[in-house]
């Protein structure tokens, strides 16, 4: 079954699917985001962060986690198809909010979005990325502003 999955065409499909998604998510307007491609009663796991559930509180919390940020711009490095989930490795590139340096910083990732192929929204997301190299930056940018 999943080499059916894994045809030239189907694989184009995803790729499209992932690029809008992550153009959505990159855009930084959470509430745009969710509503478009999450079902209302949506599961997201972030690494070790506690499960969320439902579109009001992932809104909330993603708004909260983007508010450090000028820019985020994800990379497709790979994905698989299965019948019910996506694989996919990306890499993720973060600008940190008046940082003076501009400094870009690059962190690999991986995320399972479940979701049949014919689905346009996925009810479960996990996401395995260590994000604290942004949120130290942001943290450092924040207390040289302090001092000034």
């Amino acid at each position: 079954m999943t080499d059916s999955l894994n045809t030239p065409e189907k694989k184009a499909e995803t790729l499209r699917w992932l690029q809008g998604f992550h153009a959505a998510s990159d855009s930084l307007d959470s509430t745009e985001f969710v509503q478009n491609y999450f079902t209302e009663d949506a599961v997201v796991q972030f690494g070790n962060n506690p499960v969320v559930k439902a579109h009001g509180p992932f809104i909330e919390i993603q708004s909260q986690r983007l508010k450090v940020l000028e820019s985020m711009s994800h990379e497709v490095v790979s994905f698989d198809i299965l019948p019910d989930k996506i694989y996919q490795v990306a890499s993720v590139t973060y600008k940190v909010k008046n940082d003076p340096s501009g400094e870009a910083i690059v962190i690999p990732g991986l995320a399972v979005f479940y979701k049949a192929l014919e689905d346009s929204k996925i009810n479960r997301f996990e996401v395995y990325i260590d994000i604290s190299p942004v949120f130290k930056r942001a943290q450092e940018i924040a207390a040289v502003a302090s001092q000034v």
